[in-house]
């Protein structure tokens, strides 16, 4: 099976905690996607997420960055489609090892759980940590420090 994912980075500019060669980034994740992989990224990458009140460049490290994509996505994935995701939708590379180490972390938390098949999902209790994380970042911002 050879699915395509017809989207191209080469034109997104390198800002504030991008990369300049997220194309190239964005094309080793995918090479990495298995195909249930890749067919399971397509569709979560097509669907709308969820708003949330804190934008994800405004996520401070790359546990705040899983947790989002995890809530903002509301779907169960595995570590290669976080990390595929995370450079293809909002421009951040990252790593498999690095999302693995974050999940395993928000499983012991009980930010996530993680199903039969591999893939990650948050649990209610991800989603109020998310809240927590975006009620702090609001507050700096309306206090004029952030």
């Amino acid at each position: 099976m050879s699915l395509e994912h017809a989207i191209d980075l080469s034109s997104i500019p390198a800002g504030a905690g991008r990369s300049p060669d997220l194309e190239a980034k964005r094309r080793r994740a995918w090479a990495r996607l298995s195909d249930g992989e890749r067919v399971h990224v397509v569709r979560v990458y097509g669907r709308p997420v969820a708003e949330r009140a804190m934008p994800f460049a405004e996520a401070g490290g790359a546990y705040e960055r899983v947790l989002y994509l995890l809530v903002a996505t509301r779907a169960a994935l595995t570590p290669a489609e976080v990390a595929y995701l995370q450079i293809a939708r909002w421009y951040r590379n990252t790593d498999v090892a690095t999302v693995r180490a974050r999940l395993a972390r928000m499983v012991e938390a009980g930010e996530a759980r993680v199903r039969e098949d591999g893939r990650f999902y948050a649990t209610p209790r991800g989603l109020l940590a998310l809240g927590e994380i975006e009620e702090r970042w609001l507050a700096r911002r309306e206090g004029g420090l952030g």
